[in-house]
């Protein structure tokens, strides 16, 4: 149960931390 708490969190925390890059990207572009 926790090893499942701790990937979903690095999941989301991949996952923002793509969107924040891709907007950056985006802004620089």
């Amino acid at each position: 149960m926790i090893k499942i708490c701790t990937f979903v969190m690095l999941v989301n925390y991949y996952y923002i931390f793509g969107l924040k890059k891709a907007l950056a990207t985006a802004l620089f572009l």
